[in-house]
């Protein structure tokens, strides 16, 4: 699950996407954010700042997916 953590609404969506899924990859993306301290994020998610490189999120995207099946 991939979220641009913008509000409370998202950080919300993925603590209920876990709650049904527990083992659902969560990565946040935001240009309003530094840091993932600064979010309700759910455990074991990650943060990606922007701007960042579509080439390495997609790989990252790929190594999260892998090891969650």
């Amino acid at each position: 699950m991939s979220l641009f953590a913008t509000s409370k609404r998202e950080t919300a969506l993925a603590r209920i996407a876990r709650e049904l899924r527990p083992g659902l990859p969560v990565v946040y993306a935001s240009g309003r954010y530094s840091k993932i301290d600064e979010l309700d994020a759910v455990a074991g998610a990650i943060f990606v700042p922007k701007p960042y490189n579509p080439y390495k999120l997609c790989e990252l995207l790929s190594q999260m997916t892998a090891t969650a099946h």
